[in-house]
């Protein structure tokens, strides 16, 4: 009986000892987690200019294959000044405000801004030969013609681009480990960076008088809780001032012109 409870004090006693060493393991896998996660980016994410500017239906994928089907044609060497300039932007119905109200307030080179709508023909996921039907870019570029004549243009300017984001853990990270630390300390950086392109069209004729090329980025940070609605406002304010650059630009090219 003795030999019995002086086991049983033993084994209490080793199993007194087990618990008390093992906090240290748990505290120091806890830091390594933390530190880890200060660490991770957490992804790159790309869109158009225009939301609805992809794939197919992309300002890159546009001018290539216009160059591509369309024969050489040579523009006057002569553009008459103030241009009537229409605006179209690949993916929308109408372009971006930032871009129109910049070109109307410089009445010196451009006497009006008329928009046109260029949206991109995104087929259904169930439909397998919605590409095959797509409208070729010579055709679409023939209608955009078209409609800025019957709009009194001279000139078209057509545009796109695309927008990067991504996002990265700082060393605020280390303290998401609890739901208050997520919703509070701004431990995720969002970066931005956007680039545009256009080409001025001659209405005439078809032929391409010059391209124009902007770029822009943007940053901020926030509570990782919340960090999918900040790359949205991050992307728009990217969007926003890419599309004034973009204008800016090209008003410094027809200047030169």
């Amino acid at each position: 009986m003795a030999s019995r409870l002086q086991s049983s004090a033993v084994m209490k006693n080793e199993t007194t000892q087990h618990r008390t060493k093992t906090p240290f393991p748990a505290k120091a896998t806890l830091f390594v987690a933390a530190t880890s996660v200060a660490l991770l980016v957490t992804g790159c994410e790309t869109t158009g200019l225009s939301s609805r500017e992809t794939g197919r239906g992309s300002y890159s994928h546009f001018v290539y294959q216009m160059a591509r089907e369309q024969q050489p044609v040579a523009a006057s060497t002569y553009m008459r000044k103030p241009i009537r300039l229409a605006v179209a932007q690949v993916g929308e119905v109408a372009p971006s405000t930032n871009i129109l109200s910049r070109l109307k307030s410089n009445s010196d080179q451009i006497a009006s801004v008329i928009a046109l709508p260029l949206p991109s023909a995104i087929p259904e996921p169930w439909d397998r030969h919605a590409a095959a039907r797509q409208e070729a870019p010579v055709a679409r570029l023939s209608e955009i013609r078209s409609l800025a004549r019957a709009m009194g243009a001279d000139q078209v300017l057509i545009f796109g681009g695309s927008i990067d984001t991504r996002s990265s853990r700082n060393p605020l990270a280390i303290l998401d480990v609890t739901i208050v630390g997520t919703a509070i300390f701004p431990s995720t950086e969002i970066h931005a960076e956007g680039k545009a392109a256009g080409i001025l069209v001659d209405v005439a004729t078809g032929a391409i008088r010059f391209q124009v090329e902007a770029e822009q980025t943007a940053s901020g940070a926030t509570p990782s809780a919340f960090a999918y609605e900040k790359k949205d406002s991050v992307r728009v304010k990217a969007r926003d001032a890419l599309a004034a650059n973009l204008a800016d630009e090209f008003l410094r090219k027809l200047a030169q012109q």
